[in-house]
């Protein structure tokens, strides 16, 4: 991983880029999450607690540690006629060798955005996209039903 010209944070690129996860969630404590950033492919391990979560894998090989940790909402009221976030999640944690700090605003109304710093890059996006997977789950017995997971796409810019 270098910070050069040539791209960003484990050869992220700079400008414009998609991103699109998806996990399953699962009785278990851990769960998988694979996708791809940037073109580039992502897998990792989200486990949670009470407001926090942590996410722990790697992009194209480069390791990264994510710490989500829920901030109080603000004013459901003052939010509700407005544009501003009702939840926050603060994001801190490593990508290779850079320190990472974002924040995650999820709006009354609209779609999520974030933005953050990954060493010296800024980045910034939307998520365009959270949905339930296609596929349903059939189980002996119990019929077929849809799981609850998500499949979650963001466009984002890296910054210099």
């Amino acid at each position: 991983m270098t910070d050069s010209d040539a791209g960003g944070p484990a050869s992220l690129p700079i400008g414009f880029s998609t991103a699109t996860i998806t996990w399953i969630s699962s009785e278990g404590v851990t769960q998988p999450i694979s996708g791809t950033v940037a073109g580039l492919p992502v897998s990792a391990d989200l486990s949670m607690a009470t407001g926090v979560a942590r996410v722990t894998g790697d992009l194209d090989g480069e390791p990264f540690e994510l710490r989500l940790e829920y901030v109080a909402p603000v004013d459901l009221l003052a939010a509700a006629s407005s544009s501003g976030p009702i939840v926050v999640f603060e994001v801190t944690g490593t990508f290779g060798g850079f320190r990472m700090n974002a924040r995650v605003n999820i709006p009354w109304q609209g779609s999520p955005w974030f933005t953050g710093t990954v060493g010296t890059f800024g980045i910034a996006g939307d998520v365009t996209e959270m949905n339930a997977p296609d596929e349903s789950v059939t189980a002996p017995g119990l019929g077929s039903w849809r799981p609850a997971g998500r499949r979650t796409t963001a466009t984002f810019t890296v910054t210099r």
